[in-house]
Order: C-alpha cells, then sequence, then structure tokens
C-alpha cells in the first residue's frame, strides 16, 4: 500500500464578462447652439438683475450649474448607449457572409430551385470555414 492519493476537486468556473452600464451620449452634431446661446444669454441677464452678492457661493453655483444643464437638455439630443453583443470573432466579412447566406437561404425556400439550393448550401460553409481558417480572427 502506498500513501499516496490523488486529490480530486470539482470546479465549476463561469467567467463573468464586463459589462459596461448604460449612459447618455450627447448628439453634438445635431445641437441647436443658437437656442443654447439665447438660453444661457437671458440666464445672465436675469442672474446679475437679481443680484448674486447677497446669496452664498453654493447658491450661485447652484443656479449656474441647474441653468447649464436645463440649455443642454433642452438644445442638445442625447441618446443612451447599448450594450455590445457581438461576438469578437465575428468581423464585418464574415458577418456580410452570415447575411448572404441567410439572403440565400430565403431566396431558395421561395424557389424551390435545385440551382438556388446549391448556391445556399455552398454558401452556408462560408461563414463557419472563415472562422476556423482565419487566425487573425480567432480568440
Amino acid at each position: 500500500m502506498s500513501d499516496h492519493t490523488a486529490v480530486i476537486t470539482m470546479i465549476d468556473v463561469k467567467p463573468k464578462p464586463n459589462r459596461k452600464a448604460p449612459h447618455q451620449i450627447y448628439l453634438y452634431k445635431r445641437a441647436d447652439f443658437d437656442k443654447l446661446r439665447d438660453d444661457l444669454l437671458s440666464f445672465s441677464n436675469r442672474f446679475l438683475q437679481r443680484n448674486p452678492h447677497p446669496r452664498s457661493l453654493e447658491e450661485n453655483w447652484t443656479q449656474l450649474k441647474e441653468a447649464l444643464l436645463r440649455g443642454i437638455k433642452g438644445s442638445i439630443p442625447m441618446k443612451m448607449t447599448k450594450e455590445n453583443q457581438r461576438l469578437p470573432w465575428i468581423n464585418r466579412d464574415i458577418q456580410k457572409m452570415i447575411r448572404q447566406k441567410a439572403c440565400l437561404c430565403k431566396k431558395a425556400k421561395q424557389s424551390k430551385c435545385a440551382g438556388d439550393w446549391t448556391r445556399y448550401t455552398s454558401s452556408a460553409e462560408m461563414p463557419h470555414r472563415r472562422c476556423r481558417l482565419d487566425p487573425a480572427t480567432t480568440i
């Protein structure tokens, strides 16, 4: 008999992907800067007419910040980001092949022609083959 025994362990590992939380992005290309300029000019006139000196610095800063945010919300459109759910090894070329394959499948189903089915079956293997053969796109 030996005093060596094998240690058997079972590990259930499931990686957690790092997902970015959705956040807002301002679309400056579609912004109305003239409206923003007018809003901020009217705010500055009202702000100075109400004599900012007796108020505390914190109150003045809060009013300025709120006016800026109101102006930005009113004149610069924004959108929420989405989570990127693409697979990293599927690039633009492979995505194009997949779309072509789907188009050929639809055409073959509608026409029921043998020539369309052979074109579809030959194109159906291309994306898989491309993923396996191209080392630059595989992880």
